[in-house]
């Protein structure tokens, strides 16, 4: 805490606001010229422009030339840690719900606070300066149960890829205020732990005894199947490079298929593989257009790479 924010709240509009410095166990006074009428009289202890606690009187009426004295009592909030929450990425079709819980709110508050607008957000694999520099920026909702906040949102599938955090969190604003509800930066507890495997690579292709070399394909089409249909499916970019985010483990056959390209014809003369940066091995199974690679084992959390490379004539 290191200050106290006062608002005067009219409905769910921010009719004054003024904000003094203060600090844990200091006693300060506060004289403060102040429009008329009916009012909520929010107080706030904050960190920066984060509450950290709150104070509330309704229906406060203000009078023109009239000192109104208040005495208000402050109750810290606390948001609950979540326990760790798992989900794959890509290869999982459904968004991931998140939630945490706030206690400590005061009954009188309940109305303006269920009236801002919470948002759930979230930032890959490093810490972020604030909530605002989070880059995912999601719509969320709350509801009071039992006189605890929950707040929930959801990720949506695909935010990243395999083996990588998500720290996320929430914050509730209002029109008009600078003050808002915001739990503190998330730690390890709070984050989406990506524990679904994840396979890249490269591909690249030559035409017989040309002088260009090996050069990176791109939109070559890959999959993953288990003797069966796609499971996964991905596409190289213009560098050559694919990428299956989470995936479920198990073993697989990694499958791709060329584009046309009159670059190296219609046959394939050679192929070679190498997992995870290893030596280039000759790759068993290619027959124009395709190669596949079998017993592809893809273990949870963990990264595992495959190259692939031709001539074509």
């Amino acid at each position: 805490m290191d200050g106290i924010h006062v608002q005067l709240v009219r409905g769910t509009d921010v009719a004054f606001q003024a904000r003094e410095s203060a600090s844990p166990g200091s006693t300060i006074t506060l004289s403060l010229d102040v429009p008329s009428g009916t009012f909520s009289v929010l107080v706030f202890a904050v960190e920066g422009d984060v509450i950290t606690g709150i104070a509330v009187k309704n229906d406060v009426v203000l009078a023109a030339a009239q000192t109104t004295t208040l005495s208000l009592t402050m109750s810290p909030i606390s948001f609950y840690e979540p326990s760790n929450q798992y989900f794959l990425g890509p290869g999982d079709p459904s968004a991931q719900p998140v939630s945490r819980s706030v206690s400590g709110i005061p009954p009188d508050f309940w109305p303006y606070l269920l009236s801002g607008t919470p948002r759930l957000r979230a930032k890959l694999n490093s810490l972020p300066n604030f909530w605002d520099d989070a880059p995912v920026d999601r719509s969320a909702s709350s509801e009071i149960v039992e006189s605890t906040l929950d707040i929930s949102g959801s990720v949506p599938a695909g935010t990243a890829l395999g083996n990588e955090q998500l720290y996320y969190w929430f914050v509730v604003s209002w029109p008009g205020s600078s003050a808002v509800l915001s739990d503190a930066l998330p730690a390890d507890a709070s984050c989406l732990v990506y524990d679904g495997a994840t396979l890249s690579g490269n591909v690249t292709g030559d035409s017989m005894n040309d002088e260009f070399g090996m050069l990176a394909v791109e939109d070559v089409d890959l999959e993953l199947n288990q003797g069966g249909p796609a499971i996964y499916t991905a596409i190289t970019d213009p560098l050559g490079n694919f990428v299956f985010g989470s995936a479920n483990a198990g073993t697989y056959n990694a499958e791709l298929t060329l584009p046309v390209n009159p670059r190296w014809g219609d046959m394939i003369s050679s192929a070679d593989f190498r997992l995870d940066s290893g030596t280039w091995s000759s790759l068993e199974i290619y027959s124009y257009p395709t190669m596949t690679y079998e017993a592809l084992i893809l273990s949870p959390g963990v990264i595992s790479v495959l190259d692939f490379r031709f001539d074509g004539y």
